[in-house]
């Protein structure tokens, strides 16, 4: 897992990880 290494890649390649992500920013202001 090379998260630390390319996360922006990893959340790209992964739609669970982004969409967790984008909704939690969304969520909070």
């Amino acid at each position: 897992m090379e998260s630390p290494a390319r996360p922006s890649i990893r959340s790209s390649h992964t739609p669970g990880v982004g969409a967790g992500v984008a909704a939690d920013r969304r969520d909070q202001p």
